[in-house]
């Protein structure tokens, strides 16, 4: 399939809402910052925190996901993957040309201003939401993940892509591998990658900074977990 054609192939995927929403309060609660939270502050108000929340991420939340799978080549010391071309040396070297890459997305459904507003700019409830709304995401982007498993086989390792500033701004530690592939790529990048998935059925866009808006959302690939291009990848 030439890239053009295989560019117009992009499959949405319904997440089961309620099971990222569960997942996330779960989640919220093992974060470290939470857990010492409990430690120095009186619990009760902390759990009415948490509970606000709560109220406010499952009253906008729309889990959904996107993804679809491109052709890998390797051209002009880049990697081409479909139309866009990437230029991240870890991660074309363990791409092959010719191998079956998938491209994903995944969005919590809302903005950051719309749930500023639900908390009335209260930014100590803002700060609480902001904790479950990344919890949030990473539910939904694991249960897509696990469905284009189920639908196109199990043999890909997944990265998130993000500019370097998302490091600190979003943890860290939830975005490391360690296999040392930090998938941290310049605004162009972002951007090429960024148009394989318009027109854009979840609503997600690309600002001009190279974020995504809603912020809760994140772009990645799927790579054979086995490369002819190296060593076993996990």
């Amino acid at each position: 399939m030439n890239p053009d054609a295989e560019s117009s192939v992009l499959t949405e995927i319904a997440i089961d809402r309620e099971a990222a929403l569960r997942e996330a309060e779960r989640r919220v609660r093992r974060l470290p910052e939470i857990a010492e939270s409990f430690k120095r502050t009186d619990a009760e108000a902390l759990e009415a925190c948490l509970a606000e929340a709560g109220e406010v991420v499952r009253e906008h939340a729309q889990p959904k996901g996107l993804f679809g799978a491109r052709t890998a080549r390797h051209a002009d010391g880049a990697l081409r993957i479909g139309r866009a071309c990437v230029r991240n040396p870890a991660l074309r070297k363990r791409i092959a040309t010719g191998e079956r890459v998938i491209l994903y997305m995944a969005t919590t459904g809302y903005t950051n201003v719309e749930v500023f507003e639900a908390v009335r700019r209260d930014y100590v409830a803002y700060h609480f939401q902001h904790y479950l709304s990344l919890q949030l995401l990473y539910a939904a982007a694991n249960l897509l993940h696990g469905e284009i498993l189920r639908r196109e086989g199990a043999d890909f390792v997944r990265y998130a892509i993000l500019e370097r500033y998302a490091r600190d701004w979003q943890g860290g530690s939830e975005h490391e591998r360690s296999d040392g592939l930090h998938l941290y790529w310049d605004v162009k990048s972002i951007g090429e990658l960024f148009a394989e998935f318009e027109p854009n059925p979840l609503g997600v866009k690309l600002t001009e900074a190279g974020g995504l808006n809603p912020v809760y959302s994140l772009l990645g690939i799927l790579a054979p977990k086995k490369s002819s291009a190296g060593k076993a990848l996990v």
